[in-house]
């Protein structure tokens, strides 16, 4: 009786799941685990001396956190269920990662980026640096807690109304075959009554902690209150400064003014142009050779719409191309109406030499930057971070960020995959992974079983052999993660 009892109690759970295991058909692609040992995040880290003294690495703390956002859990639910034999941390271990107020994460990202690069040039990857464009937008991240450090109220321009949230500013590149963000910065609005459209006990119960300024963390914060046209020339100038080099600056009308044009065009000694579209606005004017005073675009328009209109067969629009002066800063304006519709739009670039398709061409390539917003939100989690902490926020978006560029560089040499259809094949790779480690304990409970039942110690020698091979796993993938030595034998990702 005693024997039956335990095999009736003996709780031999998920074991059919072996099956699944064993028909699961090979992926025709690298494994999203190769591209991050590619990016060698251990030396990254190393080199930026941000190493702990104690405890568990930053390199294995990152990965960790990347793997939790790839496998779409969150850090309390990875570290209860202790996935993959990879997350065997605590999630306060993991929780004072993303609070450490000692870690550049503009100095991670940016490292990360100049990685993306060198790997493009290590594998002979052809990209025309005339064609590099930086791109800058921004993006809403609403949030459900007033509480958060840095929240206010901000405009929506999808939605028309205010929320509560923050505004990212993001600095992205497009070489024409990839789109990836390689900076950004969070930002609150003031409001009109400068009181960040929340009342004073609610400010009072926001968040709040003291920095050092000697620790990056402070910057950071700071910037939360910095114009994004400040920030904007401030990350345009620090990816200059670190070797990214870029032909062009695109951005939307928000954007378009003379601070900024006249930021771009000192920056590498006038090798850089900007191409942007320009508000409808009849305040801003324009000095035209042919005219002794400045006109705005409505006169421009009556003025020329019939002597200097051209029409393009290739987008079918109308547009007439001017050469006039905004500000003290010379640019060649391409005036558009599609089809018979009445509304004009403002193409400006300050390459008084670009035709119109080009520059049109160019400008498309600002979509991409949307793109990356709305795969980040489906994908990654962008802005959903609840944390309170400013730092956090940084942190999270950081490592966002950073797993899409491995992403991008996986779709990059497997051109038949798309961002969505890599994501989710790579996430069932990790519930492969996952589902064998489970398996194994499996095997290890059914010998257990076996062994009562038959009187024979099967246990000592079977189940030290699956223990050994669970152990193996987890050994075998944070030496792949973390190795960064240059004859390690890697997969041709071409």
């Amino acid at each position: 009786m005693e024997k039956e009892r335990t095999v009736t109690e003996a709780k031999i759970s998920n074991l059919d799941k072996l099956t699944k295991v064993l028909s699961v058909k090979k992926v025709d692609q690298e494994q999203l685990l190769v591209v991050m040992q590619t990016f060698g995040i251990g030396k990254i880290v190393r080199n930026l001396k941000f190493e702990k003294v104690q405890g568990f690495t930053l390199s294995s703390l990152f990965i960790t956190l990347v793997i939790v956002r790839m496998w779409g859990k969150t850090i309390a639910s990875a570290t209860s269920n202790n996935i993959q034999k990879l997350c065997n941390v605590s999630k306060n271990t993991l929780y004072r990662a993303l609070l450490n107020e000692r870690i550049n994460w503009r100095m991670f990202l940016t490292q990360i980026t100049l990685r993306f690069h060198a790997i493009l040039q290590e594998r002979q990857v052809n990209t025309d640096t005339n064609e590099i464009c930086a791109i800058l937008d921004d993006t809403t991240f609403q949030k459900t807690g007033i509480q958060i450090e840095g929240v206010s109220k901000v405009f929506d321009h999808v939605t028309h109304r205010f929320i509560y949230g923050m505004k990212c500013l993001t600095l992205a590149f497009s070489d024409g075959i990839s789109c990836y963000p390689i900076d950004f910065s969070l930002h609150r609005e003031k409001g009109r009554n400068k009181n960040f459209g929340l009342t004073s006990r609610l400010l009072s119960e926001q968040f709040q902690t003291q920095r050092n300024e000697k620790n990056p963390d402070y910057a950071r914060k700071a910037e939360c209150d910095v114009s994004k046209l400040e920030m904007a020339k401030r990350m345009l100038s620090h990816a200059v400064k670190y070797g990214l080099s870029f032909k062009y600056v695109l951005a939307d009308s928000w954007f378009t003014c003379e601070s900024l044009i006249h930021a771009v065009r000192e920056l590498c000694g006038g090798a850089v142009h900007y191409i942007g579209l320009v508000k409808m606005n009849p305040k801003l004017r324009y000095q035209i050779s042919t005219s002794k005073r400045p006109k705005h675009i409505h006169e421009l328009i009556a003025t020329h719409e019939r002597t200097a209109s051209h029409y393009c067969r290739k987008y079918k629009c109308k547009y007439v191309q001017l050469h006039v002066k905004m500000g003290e800063e010379p640019v060649r304006i391409f005036i558009i109406k599609y089809g018979r519709g009445t509304n004009w739009k403002v193409l400006l670039t300050t390459d008084t030499c670009m035709n119109f398709v080009k520059a049109f061409e160019l400008y498309e390539r600002r979509w991409g930057i949307e793109v990356i917003f709305k795969e980040c939100r489906g994908y990654l989690g962008l802005g959903k971070c609840q944390s309170r902490s400013y730092n956090a926020q940084i942190a999270d978006t950081t490592l966002c960020f950073m797993m899409y560029q491995m992403l991008s560089l996986a779709k990059r040499f497997s051109e038949y995959e798309t961002m969505g259809s890599l994501f989710r094949s790579e996430r069932d790779q990790l519930k492969m992974l996952t589902l064998w480690s489970r398996t194994l304990e499996e095997v290890r409970h059914l010998l257990e079983v076996l062994s009562q039942e038959a009187g024979v110690d099967l246990l000592e020698s079977l189940s030290t052999v699956a223990a050994q091979q669970t152990a193996d796993f987890s050994t075998k993938v944070w030496a792949h993660l973390l190795c960064d030595s240059d004859d390690l034998a890697m997969p041709d990702l071409c």
